[in-house]
């Protein structure tokens, strides 16, 4: 038995707060994407299809996650399958959609609306994809909201024995804050950055290196990793 979405009208009256929050609060991050290269072979993409039954929707990339081409919607794959012969992969895409981790949910839902989208891209301040989101993964964590757990931010950190926390830097700044981390930090309405690693960046003269690190008053935060222009890793670590 199919059991019915909320309704963009029942998950604003359900969580009208939520419901303007930036769209980085709801996205699957870079890291857990799970993504179709345009020239994997039809088996490995049944395969990953099959390993992957909860996910709807997946970006098609030209070899690299930031060269995404096209959104593949699952059952609109397996459905050519059956088409003799059966039609390639680029036949089917759907254009994707890019938008800013600056953006509200409410904005976004819009914007899928307006574009007919089941998806889309968020990207970062320097256009690379910062995360992927779908229509009904909106909608459902708008409408259960009041269930969810921390779990997704705890698998984001470790501590280690000088007592500093290391982080995705992919995270949200109200994440990293309901860790009570930067709970000090000033933020004003008009930042356009959601994430640590966007909170960093716009605190850095220039794209920083392994182990340079800011000063925000009651912490030190240091970059532990790179993935080209982009942070990977942070430690965060409370003065004495």
């Amino acid at each position: 038995m199919n059991i019915p979405l909320p309704s963009q009208h029942q998950a604003k009256e359900k969580s009208p707060a939520a419901y303007t929050r930036k769209i980085g609060s709801c996205m699957t991050y870079r890291s857990d994407i799970v993504w179709i290269d345009i020239t994997d072979k039809s088996q490995d993409i049944l395969t990953l299809i099959k390993t992957h039954k909860d996910i709807e929707y997946f970006p098609v990339c030209a070899s690299k996650i930031d060269a995404v081409i096209g959104i593949a919607g699952a059952r609109d794959y397996l459905q050519s399958r059956l088409e003799t012969p059966p039609p390639n992969l680029q036949k089917i895409l759907t254009k994707p959609l890019f938008i800013p981790e600056s953006q509200t949910i409410e904005h976004t839902l819009e914007l899928l609306n307006e574009h007919k989208a089941n998806a889309a891209c968020v990207i970062d301040e320097y256009g690379g994809i910062e995360g992927f989101v779908t229509k009904n993964g909106l909608l459902n964590s708008l409408f259960n909201r009041s269930v969810q757990t921390t779990s997704n931010t705890e698998r984001q950190t470790a501590t280690q024995a000088d007592g500093s926390i290391i982080v995705n830097a992919q995270m949200s700044l109200d994440e990293v804050q309901a860790l009570q981390l930067l709970e000090d930090m000033e933020r004003s309405p008009a930042e356009e950055y959601y994430t640590l690693a966007g909170y960093l960046l716009a605190h850095f003269d220039a794209i920083p290196q392994p182990g340079d690190s800011i000063d925000t008053g009651s912490y030190i935060c240091t970059v532990l990793s790179m993935n080209g222009q982009r942070i990977d890793q942070v430690a965060i670590k409370k003065k004495n």
